[in-house]
Protein backbone atom coordinates (compact mmCIF):
# COMPACT_ATOMS: atom_id res chain seq x y z
CA UNK A 1 0.00 0.00 0.00
CA UNK A 2 1.14 3.21 -1.07
CA UNK A 3 0.75 6.44 1.09
CA UNK A 4 1.74 10.27 1.28
CA UNK A 5 2.81 11.65 4.16
CA UNK A 6 3.80 15.03 5.08
CA UNK A 7 5.69 15.50 8.38
CA UNK A 8 9.47 13.95 9.41
CA UNK A 9 10.36 10.83 9.62
CA UNK A 10 13.70 11.07 10.50
CA UNK A 11 13.26 8.98 13.53
CA UNK A 12 9.69 7.12 12.47
CA UNK A 13 10.51 4.02 14.37
CA UNK A 14 10.72 6.06 17.48
CA UNK A 15 7.90 6.23 20.06
CA UNK A 16 5.34 8.98 18.80
CA UNK A 17 4.73 12.00 20.74
CA UNK A 18 1.11 12.65 21.09
CA UNK A 19 0.19 16.73 21.39
CA UNK A 20 -3.36 17.43 23.04
CA UNK A 21 -6.11 17.96 20.10
CA UNK A 22 -3.91 16.54 17.22
CA UNK A 23 -5.14 12.11 17.62
CA UNK A 24 -8.86 12.41 16.14
CA UNK A 25 -8.33 9.08 14.89
CA UNK A 26 -6.51 7.52 17.42
CA UNK A 27 -2.51 7.56 18.52
CA UNK A 28 -0.94 6.71 14.87
CA UNK A 29 1.41 8.10 12.18
CA UNK A 30 -0.83 9.51 9.76
CA UNK A 31 -1.07 9.12 6.14
CA UNK A 32 -3.48 9.88 3.22
CA UNK A 33 -3.59 9.10 -0.48
CA UNK A 34 -4.39 12.56 -0.95
CA UNK A 35 -1.13 14.58 -2.35
CA UNK A 36 -3.09 18.46 -0.95
CA UNK A 37 -3.52 17.03 2.79
CA UNK A 38 0.23 15.68 2.96
CA UNK A 39 1.64 18.61 1.16
CA UNK A 40 -0.31 21.20 3.51
CA UNK A 41 1.39 19.18 6.44
CA UNK A 42 4.85 19.32 4.79
CA UNK A 43 5.92 22.68 5.53
CA UNK A 44 8.95 24.27 7.31
CA UNK A 45 11.25 21.42 8.64
CA UNK A 46 8.68 19.02 7.53
CA UNK A 47 8.75 16.80 4.41
CA UNK A 48 6.72 15.21 1.83
CA UNK A 49 7.14 11.48 1.82
CA UNK A 50 5.59 8.04 -0.26
CA UNK A 51 5.11 5.38 2.10
CA UNK A 52 5.19 1.39 0.99
CA UNK A 53 3.18 0.29 4.05
CA UNK A 54 2.81 -3.69 4.33
CA UNK A 55 -0.76 -5.21 5.00
CA UNK A 56 -2.13 -6.45 8.30
CA UNK A 57 -4.44 -6.03 10.89
CA UNK A 58 -7.21 -2.92 10.95
CA UNK A 59 -9.03 -1.82 13.45
CA UNK A 60 -12.34 -1.65 11.95
CA UNK A 61 -11.99 -5.72 11.50
CA UNK A 62 -10.84 -6.67 14.78
CA UNK A 63 -11.94 -7.40 18.55
CA UNK A 64 -10.81 -7.20 21.98
CA UNK A 65 -10.90 -9.87 24.90
CA UNK A 66 -13.46 -7.88 27.56
CA UNK A 67 -10.73 -8.43 30.26
CA UNK A 68 -8.04 -7.20 28.45
CA UNK A 69 -9.87 -3.70 27.82
CA UNK A 70 -11.10 -3.20 31.09
CA UNK A 71 -7.13 -4.20 32.54
CA UNK A 72 -6.35 -0.84 30.02
CA UNK A 73 -8.76 0.99 31.18
CA UNK A 74 -8.13 0.43 34.66
CA UNK A 75 -4.21 0.87 34.36
CA UNK A 76 -4.55 4.23 31.74
CA UNK A 77 -7.73 5.99 32.03
CA UNK A 78 -8.08 8.96 33.42
CA UNK A 79 -9.73 8.13 37.11
CA UNK A 80 -13.00 10.70 36.72
CA UNK A 81 -13.63 8.90 33.16
CA UNK A 82 -13.04 5.03 34.26
CA UNK A 83 -16.66 4.24 35.28
CA UNK A 84 -18.27 5.84 32.24
CA UNK A 85 -16.14 4.52 29.53
CA UNK A 86 -16.81 0.95 31.30
CA UNK A 87 -19.79 1.32 31.33
CA UNK A 88 -19.97 2.08 27.50
CA UNK A 89 -17.92 -0.37 26.68
CA UNK A 90 -19.97 -3.23 28.32
CA UNK A 91 -22.47 -2.44 25.82
CA UNK A 92 -20.92 -3.96 23.07
CA UNK A 93 -19.50 -7.23 25.33
CA UNK A 94 -20.33 -10.29 23.24
CA UNK A 95 -18.76 -13.89 23.97
CA UNK A 96 -16.39 -11.64 26.12
CA UNK A 97 -15.09 -9.31 23.01
CA UNK A 98 -15.51 -6.21 21.62
CA UNK A 99 -14.95 -4.49 18.84
CA UNK A 100 -11.64 -2.88 18.40
CA UNK A 101 -12.92 0.68 16.77
CA UNK A 102 -15.65 0.91 19.62
CA UNK A 103 -13.07 0.09 22.31
CA UNK A 104 -10.83 3.05 20.80
CA UNK A 105 -13.75 5.83 19.79
CA UNK A 106 -15.12 5.51 23.52
CA UNK A 107 -11.45 6.53 24.59
CA UNK A 108 -11.07 9.39 22.20
CA UNK A 109 -14.60 10.77 22.19
CA UNK A 110 -14.45 10.79 26.18
CA UNK A 111 -11.11 12.46 25.96
CA UNK A 112 -9.80 9.54 28.61
CA UNK A 113 -6.34 9.38 28.22
CA UNK A 114 -3.77 11.96 28.80
CA UNK A 115 -1.38 13.28 25.93
CA UNK A 116 1.15 11.76 27.81
CA UNK A 117 -0.72 8.14 27.82
CA UNK A 118 -1.80 8.19 24.17
CA UNK A 119 1.18 6.47 23.20
CA UNK A 120 0.55 3.63 25.63
CA UNK A 121 -3.15 2.91 23.81
CA UNK A 122 -0.92 3.16 20.31
CA UNK A 123 1.05 -0.15 22.01
CA UNK A 124 -1.46 -1.75 23.45
CA UNK A 125 -3.52 -1.95 20.23
CA UNK A 126 -0.27 -2.99 18.19
CA UNK A 127 0.25 -5.71 21.10
CA UNK A 128 -3.09 -7.03 20.58
CA UNK A 129 -2.60 -7.49 16.95
CA UNK A 130 -4.37 -4.25 15.42
CA UNK A 131 -2.02 -2.53 13.06
CA UNK A 132 -3.63 0.38 11.78
CA UNK A 133 -7.46 2.22 11.17
CA UNK A 134 -8.60 2.80 7.18
CA UNK A 135 -10.57 5.94 7.31
CA UNK A 136 -13.00 6.83 3.92
CA UNK A 137 -12.88 10.57 2.76
CA UNK A 138 -12.08 12.02 6.01
CA UNK A 139 -11.83 15.38 4.86
CA UNK A 140 -14.10 15.01 2.10
CA UNK A 141 -11.87 14.33 -0.89
CA UNK A 142 -12.80 10.84 -1.15
CA UNK A 143 -9.40 10.17 -0.14
CA UNK A 144 -7.97 7.03 1.67
CA UNK A 145 -6.31 7.62 5.19
CA UNK A 146 -4.46 5.33 7.21
CA UNK A 147 -3.66 5.71 10.84
CA UNK A 148 -0.42 3.72 11.28
CA UNK A 149 -0.52 2.31 14.87
CA UNK A 150 2.81 -0.63 13.98
CA UNK A 151 4.91 1.73 12.72
CA UNK A 152 6.86 -1.44 11.87
CA UNK A 153 5.02 -2.09 9.20
CA UNK A 154 6.71 0.85 7.06
CA UNK A 155 8.92 -1.38 4.85
CA UNK A 156 10.27 1.68 2.31
CA UNK A 157 10.76 5.30 2.78
CA UNK A 158 10.84 7.64 -0.39
CA UNK A 159 11.41 11.45 0.55
CA UNK A 160 9.80 13.28 -2.41
CA UNK A 161 12.24 16.61 -3.60
CA UNK A 162 10.76 19.35 -5.59
CA UNK A 163 13.25 17.85 -8.31
CA UNK A 164 11.38 14.90 -8.56
CA UNK A 165 8.20 15.63 -10.94
CA UNK A 166 5.09 14.52 -9.54
CA UNK A 167 2.31 13.72 -12.45
CA UNK A 168 -0.20 11.64 -10.13
CA UNK A 169 -1.26 13.32 -7.00
CA UNK A 170 -4.05 11.03 -6.10
CA UNK A 171 -2.55 7.67 -5.27
CA UNK A 172 -5.59 5.67 -5.06
CA UNK A 173 -6.00 6.21 -8.85
CA UNK A 174 -3.32 4.52 -9.76
CA UNK A 175 -2.75 1.55 -7.23
CA UNK A 176 -3.81 -0.84 -9.89
CA UNK A 177 -1.50 0.43 -12.70
CA UNK A 178 1.06 0.19 -10.18
CA UNK A 179 0.67 -3.41 -9.21
CA UNK A 180 0.24 -4.48 -12.77
CA UNK A 181 3.78 -3.44 -13.54
CA UNK A 182 5.64 -4.58 -10.32
CA UNK A 183 6.62 -7.90 -11.76
CA UNK A 184 8.30 -6.38 -14.62
CA UNK A 185 10.12 -4.16 -12.74
CA UNK A 186 13.23 -4.58 -10.38
CA UNK A 187 12.97 -1.24 -8.72
CA UNK A 188 11.19 -0.58 -5.32
CA UNK A 189 7.54 -0.21 -5.68
CA UNK A 190 7.82 3.54 -4.54
CA UNK A 191 10.34 4.09 -7.15
CA UNK A 192 7.73 2.48 -9.82
CA UNK A 193 5.11 5.10 -8.73
CA UNK A 194 7.26 7.67 -9.32
CA UNK A 195 8.44 6.49 -12.63
CA UNK A 196 5.00 5.68 -13.65
CA UNK A 197 4.08 9.42 -12.89
CA UNK A 198 7.09 10.55 -14.99
CA UNK A 199 6.01 8.36 -17.75
CA UNK A 200 2.46 9.83 -18.06
CA UNK A 201 0.93 12.29 -20.49
CA UNK A 202 1.33 15.87 -19.85
CA UNK A 203 -2.66 16.10 -20.25
CA UNK A 204 -3.06 14.53 -17.15
CA UNK A 205 -0.83 17.51 -15.25
CA UNK A 206 -3.82 20.18 -16.38
CA UNK A 207 -6.62 18.13 -15.01
CA UNK A 208 -5.04 18.06 -11.10
CA UNK A 209 -6.55 21.48 -9.57
CA UNK A 210 -7.08 22.70 -6.00
CA UNK A 211 -9.19 21.16 -3.91
CA UNK A 212 -12.06 24.02 -3.48
CA UNK A 213 -13.14 25.15 -0.27
CA UNK A 214 -15.91 24.33 1.04
CA UNK A 215 -18.62 27.66 1.07
CA UNK A 216 -20.57 29.26 3.74
CA UNK A 217 -23.37 27.26 4.71
CA UNK A 218 -25.05 29.45 7.76
CA UNK A 219 -25.74 29.93 10.94
CA UNK A 220 -27.24 27.17 13.10
CA UNK A 221 -30.89 28.75 13.90
CA UNK A 222 -31.68 29.67 10.64
CA UNK A 223 -30.51 26.30 9.11
CA UNK A 224 -32.51 24.34 11.63
CA UNK A 225 -35.48 26.21 10.78
CA UNK A 226 -35.48 24.97 7.14
CA UNK A 227 -37.10 21.74 6.35
CA UNK A 228 -34.75 18.47 7.14
CA UNK A 229 -32.41 21.24 8.79
CA UNK A 230 -33.11 19.39 12.35
CA UNK A 231 -32.30 16.37 11.32
CA UNK A 232 -29.02 17.44 9.47
CA UNK A 233 -28.16 19.52 12.54
CA UNK A 234 -28.08 16.65 14.81
CA UNK A 235 -26.75 14.47 12.69
CA UNK A 236 -23.65 16.87 12.33
CA UNK A 237 -23.07 17.39 15.88
CA UNK A 238 -23.23 13.93 17.02
CA UNK A 239 -20.32 13.22 14.28
CA UNK A 240 -18.70 16.01 14.93
CA UNK A 241 -14.60 15.74 15.31
CA UNK A 242 -12.47 18.66 16.46
CA UNK A 243 -10.06 19.97 14.58
CA UNK A 244 -7.45 23.06 14.79
CA UNK A 245 -8.34 26.60 13.56
CA UNK A 246 -5.14 25.80 10.90
CA UNK A 247 -7.48 23.00 9.59
CA UNK A 248 -10.55 24.69 9.48
CA UNK A 249 -8.90 27.86 7.67
CA UNK A 250 -7.27 25.97 5.14
CA UNK A 251 -10.59 23.80 4.02
CA UNK A 252 -12.93 26.99 4.16
CA UNK A 253 -14.18 30.05 2.80
CA UNK A 254 -14.17 31.09 6.38
CA UNK A 255 -13.82 35.03 5.47
CA UNK A 256 -17.43 35.20 4.29
CA UNK A 257 -18.19 35.39 8.11
CA UNK A 258 -15.15 37.89 8.91
CA UNK A 259 -15.57 41.58 8.63
CA UNK A 260 -13.62 42.95 5.87
CA UNK A 261 -10.77 44.25 7.80
CA UNK A 262 -10.00 40.95 9.38
CA UNK A 263 -7.72 38.32 7.65
CA UNK A 264 -8.30 35.14 10.30
CA UNK A 265 -10.81 33.60 12.79
CA UNK A 266 -8.59 35.43 15.89
CA UNK A 267 -11.14 38.48 16.00
CA UNK A 268 -13.93 36.23 15.19
CA UNK A 269 -14.31 34.36 17.94
CA UNK A 270 -12.47 36.78 21.05
CA UNK A 271 -15.70 36.75 23.05
CA UNK A 272 -16.05 33.37 23.58
CA UNK A 273 -12.88 31.64 24.89
CA UNK A 274 -14.04 28.20 24.65
CA UNK A 275 -14.63 28.68 20.84
CA UNK A 276 -13.82 25.40 18.82
CA UNK A 277 -13.61 24.10 15.16
CA UNK A 278 -14.94 20.61 14.00
CA UNK A 279 -15.59 18.61 11.39
CA UNK A 280 -18.64 16.69 10.50
CA UNK A 281 -21.66 16.07 8.02
CA UNK A 282 -24.40 17.95 6.83
CA UNK A 283 -26.69 16.11 4.94
CA UNK A 284 -24.26 13.20 4.27
CA UNK A 285 -21.56 15.80 2.95
CA UNK A 286 -18.21 16.96 4.43
CA UNK A 287 -18.96 19.95 6.43
CA UNK A 288 -17.10 22.00 8.98
CA UNK A 289 -18.32 23.94 11.24
CA UNK A 290 -16.71 26.92 13.78
CA UNK A 291 -18.84 26.95 17.34
CA UNK A 292 -18.82 30.36 19.18
CA UNK A 293 -20.87 32.35 21.75
CA UNK A 294 -23.51 29.40 21.19
CA UNK A 295 -24.11 29.57 17.44
CA UNK A 296 -22.29 27.01 14.58
CA UNK A 297 -21.19 28.62 11.69
CA UNK A 298 -21.42 25.65 9.04
CA UNK A 299 -19.46 25.26 5.60
CA UNK A 300 -20.79 22.66 3.30
CA UNK A 301 -22.26 22.50 -0.27
CA UNK A 302 -25.61 22.49 -0.76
Amino acid sequence: MIFWHGGNLNDYDQPMKHKKGRHEYGPGLYATTHYDTAKKYAKGSRKLYLLEIEKGNELTKSTLPFEVAEKFINSNVTKSKRNEVLERLSKYNKNNQVPANIFSNIILNSDALKSSKMNLLREFLVNNGIDYEMVNSPFGWNEIMIVLYNISKISNVKQVTPKDKIKIYDIEDINKGVDSIIASNRTSKIARTLYIAESLDQEYMGQHTASAKLPYLGQCDKLRRKDGGEEYWQEMMSNKKEVDIEEFEDNTDFKAILDEDEETTEGFTSDDPDSKAYKSEWNKKPAYFLQTAGFEFIFANQ
